[in-house]
């Protein structure tokens, strides 16, 4: 049967990103996996993080993603079912364990997914309840650079170290047998393309120098390209290299092209230097950034690392064949350590993972959240706020239309849920008090007489302060598929929390 993987990852914002999917893609399919590849799109501007707003960051901080919660792009949404996803994986990011990850985490506890992270890159240091619950049962790991293995290992996780899979991003390898064409790979300034490009004005001045002295020196017998990976920088590098041609797309796809017409790669973006290796073509890097590590797997051991870029240089043009070969055995060798390990791992049944404290019910307690919150009158009003519970009443009578249902929990709560709750079939109210009582028409039950009255299609979680007492005794049951709950569904749709009892909210009397 055909699967359906989630891939972590961004699309229109950062190619590197693009070129690890593409190469966990084509590892997938090698594994003989018939799949649907669908994604969770962490670009910024489409889940934000950061946003426009002085309250984002806090926001974040707190679990309500609330201020910009429109996305219309193609990929999976907050509000998305996962009940027919097969897999996550996270495509080699250093984002795995950021707020808009995070999401993520929740979905495959919610929906029992198994998880897999291929090519991560930093450290284990979280202490989230979320996504340790993950971890603890997360299926494969692989990490790209080796100095950020342990950080797992200590944890008790198991991982690997193996190179960053945009490796094998080219199903291809180039066959070379002479140096002709040099692409070199512009990276602009922080202050004049984003100020978290990560390259200052020193590292800029550096690598521009370079490449105009390498120019020079090679002029009469090497050709000349500079490649771009981001639009911003297309104009920055005609300023500085007039007289070179210039290669850009939009489409990360392009990049195997346009790294193709090259027979040797110098540059600063790791993951230029990524698909050089992909397409078997000889390459240095002049300087690198805080994820030099992920460098190290890009380079065979044999294939050596000169102590300067003229004399690399000087070296592949007498030993172009040599390096060539060296790269692709280098990506066979990496691709059958990846296959080997990743084979034993791939499992599609449901993971159940252990429910986090307070999984669906982030309290608000911090009084200078409480304090922003007071100073945003407008972004999110009680009116929003009511519509939205109302949404999710209106979702909840859907779903028990003619069904069997369970109550748990008989006191205020349920009096006020009872008469917002249309068309079951039949409802049953449970409570930990094992004296029957009543509750207006409905006979209260106590949890141990619940096996006695037969099959039900749902459970209700009827209580705001103990609702992951009444969830874990009915996990520990055997009901966890069918647990409904206000709460749970309104924080996974709408990213935010309720802070109080539902009924709080509506402006209806319900006494």
């Amino acid at each position: 049967m055909r699967k359906n993987i989630v891939f972590s990852t961004t699309r229109q914002w950062n190619p590197g990103d693009e070129f690890i999917l593409k190469g966990i893609i084509n590892l997938f399919k090698g594994l003989g996996i018939d799949f649907n590849p669908l994604i969770f799109n962490r670009n910024p501007d489409v889940r934000s993080a950061y946003g426009s707003s002085e309250l984002t960051h806090i926001a974040h901080d707190e679990g309500l993603h609330f201020l910009k919660i429109s996305m219309m792009d193609n990929s999976v949404k907050p509000w998305s079912d996962y009940s027919y996803i097969d897999a996550i994986v996270f495509a080699g990011t250093p984002e795995w364990r950021t707020w808009r990850s995070r999401e993520l985490f929740i979905k495959a506890i919610k929906y029992n997914v198994p998880v897999y992270m291929i090519g991560v890159d930093t450290t284990f240091e979280t202490e989230d309840k979320v996504i340790n619950s993950i971890l603890a049962k997360i299926r494969f790991v692989s990490v790209r650079n080796e100095d950020i293995l342990n950080s797992f290992l200590d944890k008790g996780i198991e991982a690997n170290y193996l190179p960053c899979p945009s490796i094998f991003a080219s199903e291809s390898n180039r066959i070379i047998d002479n140096l002709r064409k040099v692409g070199l790979i512009y990276r602009g300034k922080d202050e004049e393309v984003t100020a978290l490009n990560g390259w200052d004005e020193e590292n800029y001045r550096t690598e521009v120098a370079e490449y105009k002295r390498i120019m020079e020196k090679y002029k009469d017998a090497l050709s000349f390209r500079i490649i771009c990976h981001y639009v911003d920088e297309v104009p920055l590098a005609k300023r500085d290299f007039p007289d070179v041609e210039v290669y850009y797309s939009y489409d990360a796809a392009d990049y195997l092209d346009i790294y193709s017409s090259c027979d040797y790669i110098v540059g600063s973006r790791i993951h230029g230097i990524g698909i050089a290796t992909a397409l078997a073509i000889p390459n240095y890097s002049v300087a690198y950034d805080r994820r030099g590590g992920t460098l190290k797997g890009f380079i065979p051991r044999d294939y050596g690392r000169r102590d300067s870029l003229e004399e690399d240089i000087d070296y592949t043009i007498k030993n172009i064949e040599f390096l060539n070969r060296c790269l692709i055995n280098y990506k066979t060798v990496s691709l059958l350590k990846y296959k080997k390990i990743l084979e034993k791992a791939l499992n599609f049944e449901k993971v159940y993972y252990e429910y986090p404290i307070n999984l669906y019910k982030i309290q608000i307690d911090n009084d200078a959240f409480k304090s922003k919150i007071e100073q945003a009158d407008g972004i999110v009003t009680n009116i929003i706020i009511m519509a939205r519970v109302k949404m999710v009443i209106n979702y909840i009578n859907t779903l028990i239309r003619g069904k069997k249902i369970v109550i748990r929990g008989a006191g205020k709560h349920t009096r006020q849920l009872l008469k917002l709750l249309k068309d079951a079939a039949d409802i049953c109210i449970i409570d930990n008090n094992d004296k029957k009582k009543a509750l207006g028409k409905y006979t209260v039950f106590g949890v141990e007489e619940l096996e006695n009255k037969g099959d039900f299609d749902y459970f209700i979680l009827s209580s705001f302060l103990f609702e992951d007492e009444m969830r874990d005794d009915l996990i520990k049951r055997g009901y966890v598929d069918k647990i409904l709950s206000i709460y749970q569904i309104y924080l996974d749709t709408f990213l935010e929390p309720l802070n109080k009892n539902f009924y709080e909210y509506l402006n209806e009397n319900l006494d």
